[in-house]
Parts: structure tokens; sequence; C-alpha cells
């Protein structure tokens, strides 16, 4: 409807102003809470020279006097009197007037989303447009009172209500069919590679959503090699069940520069039908000059699919490791500790702040380079290291966590340290010396923390030693346990690859005595 006001200059100066046009409900609705009056709309004059007068039309859609009905969870205009009235402002209305509004009102569709439970696919695979997204409930306390809304596909109508689609009018399409095909019925099939946005038009109105259809592709390598050795590499291209031929089919693979790699059975494959697979087989040789590290092997597969070229690709780490350290000290990679004299002669954090070789020495139990002492039933010695010099290990670095010869067995398997810049965690080994191992979690809390994580506090220092002298702030050691086998004796452990040193602001793990009892 549309409500017609003239505006007249009665002033002595050239102005012009805005008509508000409130609606008033002067009825009553049972159980609703129906506001006084609200702005319905609005229009501004032209600039009016004194006692001239402007005719403004100011439109009206009767959908807009809609409020949300809890009860039928839905936008509803109700039937009654509606009071118009024009001013100036909401207090000051020059004028007004009273139009019944009834009838029903016909809820269109307004937006439509398609929110499948995944967008990634392989080829083959299918996606059921009509099904629900398992990560969607609809666990309201109205649920009952309204169509369920944990479908792919949902649609809202202009009156906030959710659509029916059981009675709605639906069409599917695809951007791509090459890639993925959708039926009548709303069933998507991806059959190759590729990208395709796929469209859902109810009543109308259309909502879309991707999908990515990626050809599988595996590289599977041992985790750990040795130097002056060859190993196995595999490279596999699946072809799904329901998936187009691939043609022209290429496995190929990337190695460090020095290393060399020789297929050892065919790597190309003029068709892969679908349920076959394309493999390949490497022998990758390692030089006997490589340095410990971590290195990336990479493989790709390059092919035709029904949408044309395509490539695949994966990679791993391949970790060639440190030889074993004849003990933790000869794994000593960090100066924890200072004395007070030279308080910025150590960098346990990699900020220059350290332990405190006096604080240490005071504390309880008393640490001194190579003191004994006992904790939970295990006798410790202390790095017998002067202050200012290598005397913890930072569990980690580029050829992964430091593997420790050890001798001994027992119930535990001990660990004094800390962590700095937070409260590093990781996996630590113990190879026994019959050839088994066994892999359990090992944490320490931030030195600063005083507080344990999985073990207990060995001792607090009440300050540090930092390039700026002392620091009163309290830091602590902890005692971390590793259970062991029983009637098993221990011969390395492989530390936690937890950081590549101990670098600011970032989490390093600190060991500085191992004990097994």
């Amino acid at each position: 409807m549309t409500v017609h006001v003239d505006v007249t200059n009665t002033g002595r100066t050239p102005g012009a102003t805005v008509a508000q046009l409130y609606a008033a409900t002067a009825f009553g609705v049972p159980g609703v809470e129906l506001p006084r009056q609200r702005l319905a709309g609005f229009r501004k004059t032209d600039v009016l020279a004194p006692g001239r007068t402007q005719h403004l039309a100011i439109p009206v859609r009767i959908a807009d006097l809609a409020l949300w009905d809890e009860g039928k969870q839905r936008e509803v205009v109700y039937d009654g009197p509606y009071r118009f009235g024009v001013g100036a402002d909401a207090g000051h209305l020059a004028g007004a007037a009273t139009v019944a509004v009834t009838g029903a009102r016909a809820p269109k569709t307004r937006y439509v989303t398609v929110q499948p439970g995944q967008v990634v696919f392989a080829p083959g695979q299918s996606l059921d447009l009509t099904g629900r997204n398992p990560w969607i409930a609809d666990d309201t306390a109205q649920a009952a009172r309204h169509v369920p809304a944990d479908h792919v596909v949902e649609a809202v109508r202009d009156d906030q209500s959710f659509a029916d689609l059981a009675h709605a009018r639906i069409g599917y399409h695809s951007s791509n069919p090459r890639v993925a095909q959708v039926s009548r019925t709303g069933r998507v099939t991806l059959i190759a590679p590729g990208v395709a946005t796929i469209g859902v038009t109810v009543d109308g109105v259309t909502g879309s959503t991707p999908v990515v259809v990626k050809q599988p592709f595996t590289l599977t390598a041992p985790a750990q090699v040795a130097p002056g050795t060859a190993y196995t590499v595999t490279t596999t291209l699946p072809n799904p069940a329901g998936a187009r031929p691939l043609r022209d089919v290429t496995l190929s693979l990337s190695v460090p520069a020095g290393w060399t790699a020789q297929a050892t059975s065919p790597a190309t494959f003029p068709t892969v039908a679908a349920g076959q697979t394309a493999g390949t087989t490497w022998q990758v040789g390692v030089p006997a000059t490589a340095q410990p590290g971590k290195f990336e092997v990479s493989a790709q597969a390059t092919f035709t699919s029904a949408d044309g070229p395509g490539t695949s690709a994966d990679a791993t780490t391949v970790l060639l490791p440190h030889p074993p350290y004849p003990s933790l000290a000869a794994a000593y990679n960090n100066v924890g500790i200072s004395d007070d004299v030279d308080p910025g002669g150590g960098n346990f954090d990699g900020g220059n702040a350290s332990f405190s070789a006096q604080a240490l020495a005071a504390a309880t139990p008393s640490l001194t380079p190579g003191a004994t002492f006992t904790h939970d039933g295990l006798t410790f010695t202390w790095p017998d290291a002067k202050p200012g010099s290598p005397d913890n290990v930072v569990a980690g670095g580029v050829a992964g966590g430091q593997t420790i010869t050890l001798s001994g067995s027992g119930h535990t398997l001990g660990l004094i340290g800390a962590g700095d810049y937070g409260s590093p965690s990781g996996t630590a080994t113990v190879t026994y010396t019959d050839g088994t191992t066994e892999s359990r979690s090992v944490s320490f809390a931030d030195w600063w923390a005083n507080a344990a994580t999985g073990g207990d506090i060995l001792t607090t220092l009440p300050y540090l030693n930092n390039s700026g002298g002392q620091l009163t702030q309290p830091v602590s050691l902890y005692y971390a346990p590793i259970p062991l086998q029983p009637g098993k004796t221990v011969r390395s452990l492989t530390l936690p690859d937890v950081s590549d040193g101990a670098n600011s602001g970032t989490a390093a793990m600190h060991i500085f005595t191992v004990a097994i009892g």
C-alpha cells in the first residue's frame, strides 16, 4: 500500500524536512507483546520555499509489518486495524489514518544453502544432496515445531521459516559434468579429478557448493635411512571403481641432490581403468657422504582424465639420524647454567637467561657439578660441567631427536629437565637390548611455570640470571618418569624431536640428566 501526504512550509525560511511514517498496532494478540508503534517508512522533501507544498508518496510493504511468532516459529502479519501516522518524529504526528489488514501471507523462498559434509572427494564417490549433513544437528528446543533444518540443502523463506523441500520445486545442475554429474533426484557422482560447482534451485532461488575431486596417489618410504644404503620406495595411483579411465599415466620420483632413484618396475601406463591401480617400485640410494638431517622425497603422477590433463602429488620426510651418542654428556648442545659473576654467560632460553649455579648449589637437593642425588628412588648425577659451558641437551634438531646410549634395567627411566617458552611435549623411544622398542610421551613444564606436567618438581630456585644480572623470578627443574618393561635391559633412549636448539620465542625441551632404576 502507499500512504500519501502533503507537506507545506509554513515558516519564513526555505528548508527541507523528512516525513516519517509510523505504524501503531491498535489491537492485541493473546500471548504476544506488540510494539506500540514502529517506523514504517519515510520520505525527504525538496527544499521548499515559504508557503510551498510538496506531495509525497510513502510505500509500505505489508510484509514489513511482520513480527516473529514464537509459537509458529515464523514471522507473522497479524490481522487487525493498523493506525498509520505521519509527522516530523514519533512524538509529533500531524495526521493519521486507520487501515484494516487481513488475509494470508504467501511466503516465498529467499535463500538456498548447500552444505555437504565434505567438499573434497575421490573419483567414484557420490554425494546425496537430499541427505542430511552429519555436522549439523537441529538441537534447538523448538526442533519439533518446524521442518527439520539439518539437510545438505536448506531453503529459508521470507518469513524466516524453513521451506518444506518435500513440497518444493527443486532442480539440480553441475557446472562441469566431466568432473561431477548430478541426477534429477539429487545424487552427485564424482567421476574425474577437477573442480565443479553444484547448483540447487528451490522454487526459482539457487544455492551452490563447490566440489573438488582429487585423484588418489600415495608415496610410501621408510621413516629412517642410513648413509651408503639403498632402500625401496613405492608410488601408487589407484583409480577407484565408478571413475572414468585415466590415459597416458606417468609416475615420477624426486629425491635430494646427490641421491639416486631408479624405477625397478614400469612407471608409464597407457590406460588405468576404473577399479585398477598403477604402481611403481623405486630403488633409492643414499650417498655414503650424506650428513644427518631431514630430507624430502616427493612423487608426482601425471595423466589425462575425462576433464583433461591432471596431476596428483605426495611427499614424505625421510630422516637420516645422527649416530647414537655414547652418553648424554656427549650430546650437550646448550648452556643452561651461569655463574652469578657472569650472569649473561648462559643461554637456556635463546635470550641469554639461565639457571644460577649458586642458586642450584643452595637448592634442595644441592646441584653442583658432578653431584649425585636421589629422586623418586632413582640416583642421578648432575652434569659435571662448569658454569657457562654446555650442560644440557635441547631435545630435537635437524636430524630429529638425539639417540643416547644407555645401559641399565629397572622399572623407571627418569629425566631431569625443563621447558622454555612453553611446556613442550613429545615422544621418546626406549630401545632394549633385545631389539624391541617402546614409545612414551614426555613433557616438561616451562621453567617459569613452577608447576609440573606429567611428573613433579625437583627444585625451585628464587631467581634466574640474564645479561642484565639477576632477575627475581622463581624457576624450576622437573622430573619426568618413563615406565620400563620388567626384565629388559635398556640399550638407548631417543629423545623427542621438539626443536632445533633453544631459540627465543620457540618452545624447547632441555634434558640435564638421566637415570635408570
